[in-house]
């Protein structure tokens, strides 16, 4: 395990410096996808986390022994299964949110004023770039 021999034992630092790095890297996510979290299920997200963070009070406050190590496995799976239900989710609700019916045109081409970008209509190019107002998605010409 990276947080109980290799970090510690080879880089030579805390046990600790793991989990500050794993929760740096993972509120550096958050925060840059924070435009595309807003339209998803965020609380099967929010549930993986505390998941996660009941592993590690776990792993940091209690003694080791076969029980506690149970405890905080089984924490850190749920965390794991949850992490992977609300990316399923996510996935097919992005997959099948703008589902033509069969024979159907597809949009036509969309245009942003601002950057100069064209895509397939108004819906992906607004979910291309999140930076476009809807104001500035314009029909293609």
């Amino acid at each position: 395990m990276l947080h109980e021999v290799v970090v510690p034992e080879y880089l030579f630092a805390p046990e600790m410096t793991m989990y500050a790095v794993s929760a740096a890297v993972a509120l550096g996510f958050l925060w840059l996808g924070r435009p595309y979290l807003r339209g998803t299920e965020y609380a099967l997200l929010g549930l993986a986390v505390l998941a996660f963070g009941a592993s590690v009070a776990a792993d940091q406050a209690l003694p080791f022994d076969g029980r506690v190590t149970f405890v905080e496995d089984l924490a850190k799976f749920s965390g794991i299964v949850l992490w992977c239900l609300y990316l399923f989710r996510t996935a097919r609700s992005m997959a099948t949110r703008h589902r033509r019916a069969p024979g159907a045109a597809a949009p036509p081409p969309a245009r942003c004023r601002a950057h100069g970008v064209v895509g397939g209509g108004q819906w992906s190019l607004a979910r291309m770039m999140p930076s476009c107002s809807r104001a500035a998605i314009v029909a293609a010409s």
